[in-house]
């Protein structure tokens, strides 16, 4: 069974797990986790680069809004679409890094 440790914050990116052994081997997996704060702050750059780019698709069970970015060139240019979709499995961090990164670079 998987089961979660504290980490105590050592340094502005280190982190120290204490682990204990049984004599049995065993299996660490480590995902540096995608939270609400990075979250914030993917929104606060689009919202610097493009006001207005910001939207909100739904709500969560909490209320909390779930935001949509609409990234549009200017003028009536026509463009392609791209559907860029992350955080739909809690604890699949991975994508939300890759998009937090394609976002950004497209704010470029």
């Amino acid at each position: 069974p998987w089961r979660s440790l504290p980490a105590q914050r050592i340094a502005e990116n280190t982190v120290r797990i204490a682990l204990e052994g049984t004599g049995q081997p065993f299996t660490v997996v480590t995902q540096i986790p995608y939270t609400a704060a990075d979250l914030e702050a993917l929104i606060a750059t689009v919202d610097r680069h493009l006001p207005g780019a910001r939207r909100t698709i739904a709500s969560t069970g909490g209320g909390r809004p779930i935001p949509l970015f609409v990234l549009e060139s200017p003028g009536d240019l026509p463009r392609p679409i791209l559907h860029l979709q992350a955080g739909q499995h809690v604890t699949e961090f991975t994508g939300q890094w890759v998009l937090d990164a394609v976002v950004r670079d497209l704010l470029q």
